[in-house]
C-alpha cells in the first residue's frame, strides 16, 4: 500500500489551505425555498467545508483562497468564516459596484428533505468575485515557500466568460496552484518521475477544469517545464 510522503508540522505553518468558492447559504429550515419566509445562514463550500472541519474538530492549522465582493453579503460570509476559525489571509476583497452587474458573492438556497423527497439546492453564482480571479493575485511563493502548506485541497470552482474577458481567468488558478505545490512539497523524486507526475496531475486539471487551448494550454506547459527543474 502506498503511503503519503506529508511534510512534518515543524516545517509548515499551514496543516492545509482550501482554494475555492465561498458562499452565503440560505436554509428554510422545515419548508420549502419557493412557499418560505424566513431563512437561516450559514457560509458554506465544498473545499471551505473541509478546512473549518479540520480547524474545528482537530484543531489544525487551516486556510483559505478565495474572493469576495467587498459589500454588506461578503462581509457576513466573513463574520461567520471568522467563527469557525479558518485564517482569511489569503481572500481577496472585489471593489462592488452597488448592482452586481460585474461582481457578486455567490449564493446557496438550501432546503430538507423528508421521506422520498430528497433534499435540494438551488445556486445563485453567477459572476461571483473568485470565478475572476486571477493566477497573480495570490502569493502562491509566500504561501507554499515562506509558510510552507503540508495539503493543498481544491474542488471544482465554476467560471465563466464574462462580456469583456477573453479566456476566463480563474480557470488558470489550479496550475498555477499545482506549479508551486509540485516545486516546494520537498519529495525527494528522479527527475523523470516528478515530471511523470506533473503531468499527470496538469492532465487531471486540465480535463476537470476545462484549461482547454491557448492560453490555459501554454500554462500548463509552463507548468511541466518548471517541475522538471
Amino acid at each position: 500500500m502506498s503511503t503519503l510522503n506529508i511534510k512534518p508540522k515543524q516545517q509548515c505553518r499551514w496543516d492545509i489551505v482550501s482554494l475555492g468558492e465561498v458562499m452565503l447559504r440560505l436554509d428554510s429550515g422545515e419548508g420549502r425555498v419557493h412557499t418560505t419566509r424566513s431563512f437561516q445562514v450559514w457560509e458554506g463550500g465544498g473545499e471551505y467545508n473541509v478546512a473549518r472541519g479540520l480547524k474545528r474538530c482537530f484543531g489544525l492549522d487551516a486556510t483559505l483562497v478565495t474572493a469576495f465582493a467587498d459589500n454588506a453579503v461578503g462581509r457576513l460570509v466573513q463574520d461567520l468564516i471568522y467563527q469557525g476559525g479558518v485564517d482569511q489571509s489569503h481572500a481577496k476583497w472585489v471593489k462592488f459596484d452597488g448592482v452586481g452587474r460585474t461582481v457578486r458573492n455567490g449564493l446557496n438556497f438550501t432546503e430538507r428533505g423528508f421521506g422520498p423527497r430528497g433534499g435540494v439546492g438551488c445556486s445563485d453564482r453567477g459572476c461571483t468575485a473568485i470565478s475572476q480571479m486571477r493566477p497573480e493575485d495570490v502569493d502562491w511563493q509566500g504561501l507554499f515557500g515562506r509558510d510552507g502548506v503540508r495539503a493543498l485541497h481544491r474542488g471544482l470552482l465554476r467560471v465563466r466568460r464574462l462580456p469583456h474577458q477573453g479566456e476566463p481567468l480563474g480557470r488558470q488558478l489550479f496550475a498555477e496552484a499545482i506549479e508551486f505545490a509540485l516545486r516546494l512539497r520537498g519529495r525527494q523524486r528522479s527527475a523523470e518521475r516528478r515530471r511523470q507526475q506533473s503531468r499527470n496531475e496538469v492532465a487531471e486539471a486540465t480535463g476537470r477544469f476545462g484549461l482547454g487551448q491557448c492560453r490555459g494550454q501554454r500554462r500548463a506547459q509552463q507548468v511541466l517545464a518548471a517541475s522538471a527543474v
